[in-house]
């Protein structure tokens, strides 16, 4: 409580001059947490990265084909023949449908294997 025989002036100025060092000690604690903050911030760490790509594998050779045997082709006797029936009310049309059109994309490339490391630094 002001003191009745202070001015209306020295009442406003000791308010103000209060505020102010509130003020100052409040934005002296922020600075300070501010900083504890950011001392406190962890550092992941961080990587490094060499790719390396793998050599095609090495194949054995493909064996050579083995030789197929000679089996001889006994054709069968007494077989009967085509049909020479005739079927005079039965018409049939010739075959003149047209092969359907193949579109074939560019074939996929083949890629053989990558070889990944990764490096851990602090």
């Amino acid at each position: 409580m002001a003191d009745v025989t202070q001015s209306a002036a020295e009442i406003v100025n000791d308010k103000y001059n209060r505020s102010v060092d509130l003020a100052n000690q409040a934005s002296a604690q922020v600075a300070e947490s501010a900083q504890s903050l950011r001392d406190s911030v962890y550092t992941p760490p961080t990587f490094s990265m060499h790719w390396q790509m793998l050599p095609a594998p090495v194949l054995p050779p493909i064996p050579e084909m083995p030789a197929l045997p000679d089996v001889p082709l006994a054709i069968p006797t007494n077989t009967p023949s085509e049909l020479q029936a005739s079927m005079p009310g039965v018409v049939i049309d010739g075959f003149d449908v047209l092969p359907p059109t193949l579109d074939f994309p560019v074939a996929p490339t083949l890629t053989i294997g990558v070889d990944f490391h990764a490096e851990v630094t602090h």
